[in-house]
Parts: C-alpha cells; structure tokens; sequence
C-alpha cells in the first residue's frame, strides 16, 4: 500500500502537474523491498533513454528546468523519486543501503534497454552503484558532483553543519552554497522549500547515519565498465574540492573529466541549457558498438 509522503511540497506537485500537461510525463509507483518508489516519465521517442538521479533532499521534480532541453532530442526521459523523498515512501529508516536499494529495484522495473544514467550529488553516488551492479543496464554514466567519497569526520562534521538548516536565513546561505547565481525573485521562495525539506527528520537520519571511511572504494571506481563523464563545477561550494580530486584520480582512465567554470554544486537549476548540452553532448559520442578508450579531459571553458 502507497504511503503519504510530506517531503512533496506544493511546488514539486506544481511541476509534476505542469510535466505531465505539458510535456507528456506520466507518473507510476514502483513497488520494492524499500518501500514505494514514484516515478515521472516522459513517452518513448527515438533516442537512448536516459534517467536522472536527484540529490539530498530534493526529488525529480528539480530536474524540471533541463527537461524541455532534452525532450525530442533522447529517447524517454525517467525522473525518480528516491525512497524518502518527493512522492516516494517514507520508510520508517533511511540509510544509504535503502536509498541505494530502492533504486535499484525500481530501474530494474523500468527501464527495458540499456540507459545513459545521470546523477547529481547522493544521485551519483546510487547511480555509480548501479553502473557496478547493473553494467549491462547502463550505456552511459553521467556524474555531476556526485557523493561517495569515503570522507574523515572533519568533512562530515562540515558538510552535517552545512546541511543543518534551522533558521530561514540558513536556508539562504545553503541555497547560495548550492547555486552559482540564485534567482533574486525566487530566492526566498527557494529558501522556505528547502529549509522545509532539510529540516525533515529522515534526512537528518540519512546525514548522521555517514561514518568515516564510507563511500567508494578506489577499486569500485576503477572498475567502472560504461562511458562515463564526470562534471564537477569549479563553483561547488557543498562538497570538499578534495572529493572531486578522488574521483579524478580513480575514475578509469577511459572516464571524460569536466570542470565547467560556471557551474556550481546543482547547475541544472541555475544552468539548465548548458547542463542538458553536457549531457547531450555525452549522448551523442554514445554509439552501438563504442568501446571504452583513454578519453580523460578536463574542460574548464
């Protein structure tokens, strides 16, 4: 049985409206050992299909910015819910293993052909799970900031304080960490969401539940088979500079490393067509037959 979820506030209720009037999406529930996962997806059309994976906090809504960038120009368009968040359960303990777990079973429902998968911060890091689990699921992986990086207490203690939001001008200081050139008209608004959103108990319990030293192994990383193109905006000010230093050193070497200057922590809030134009571009260097070669780049235009 579907549970009520309150992380989905009435702007993620607004967009998924506005997706599926406008744009096409439908939404389904996906039942897994998690709980039930809420999916949006957009109609099939000629193209590889291509999921996208929220952060902390946030849901597949977020991603609402970038879709009319994208739709027409990839095949279906999959937005889920992780457990926790947006229309998703709410189970009664979220840890990584059962964002991670959910997931999973839910991609393992819905997509029917190998997928470019995209993930942004905790996104990346079950979206580089499933590319270990799943390899032959994903034709392309596309990181963008993502988490992972087993971290020492100092790093968690900052990023717990960072995420700590209690007082709606907290709410302002995270959300001009997150974005590269937040919207004045809509600061505020954003503010309150978010605050909304991080004060859930679930996400606190997620947050505390990282201990030092959890993340991905060098080895995992490594081991990485698809394409895989990592963006890591040289604005983000949420995640230390050291992490993206990790993946750098330990993606495999056929991985393609970006470090767009005006890009932050979240670009396909505040940079929608040029994040879509990432993607697309990694998209389309995609063919039936490409094998991985040593493609390690860093464009920082």
């Amino acid at each position: 049985m579907r549970r009520c979820t309150p992380m989905a506030t009435l702007f993620e209720r607004v967009v998924r409206r506005s997706l599926e009037l406008r744009r096409g999406f439908r939404r389904a529930h996906i039942d897994t050992a998690h709980g039930t996962v809420h999916v949006l997806e957009s109609a099939r059309a000629k193209g590889p299909t291509v999921v996208i994976v929220h952060g902390l906090s946030a849901s597949g809504a977020a991603y609402a910015p970038m879709v009319p960038h994208l739709v027409g120009r990839v095949g279906r368009i999959v937005l889920p819910d992780l457990p926790g968040h947006g229309f998703s359960e709410r189970p009664g303990a979220l840890d990584a293993e059962t964002v991670y777990g959910g997931l999973r079973d839910a991609l393992d429902r819905t997509i029917d052909e190998p997928a470019v998968v995209v993930g942004n911060s905790l996104g990346g890091f079950v979206a580089t799970r499933y590319a270990l689990d799943r390899p032959e699921r994903i034709r392309g992986l596309v990181l963008i900031s993502p988490a992972g990086t087993p971290s020492t207490q100092a790093e968690i203690d900052e990023v717990r304080r960072i995420f700590g939001v209690r007082t709606h001008r907290d709410a302002l200081d995270f959300l001009d960490r997150l974005l590269v050139r937040p919207d004045p008209r809509l600061r505020h608004l954003f503010a309150f969401a978010l605050r909304r959103r991080l004060e859930d108990p679930l996400i606190h319990q997620l947050l505390h539940g990282v201990e030092v030293g959890f993340g991905l192994t060098p080895d995992e990383l490594a081991r990485l088979v698809p394409p895989t193109l990592l963006v890591w905006g040289a604005h983000d000010r949420i995640l230390p500079e050291r992490h993206r230093e990790y993946y750098r050193a330990h993606l495999p070497a056929h991985a393609r490393i970006e470090t767009p200057d005006h890009f932050g922590h979240s670009p396909h809030i505040d940079s929608p067509r040029r994040t879509a134009g990432r993607i697309l571009d990694f998209v389309a260097s995609l063919s039936a037959d490409a094998r991985p070669t040593d493609a390690r780049t860093t464009d920082a235009s």
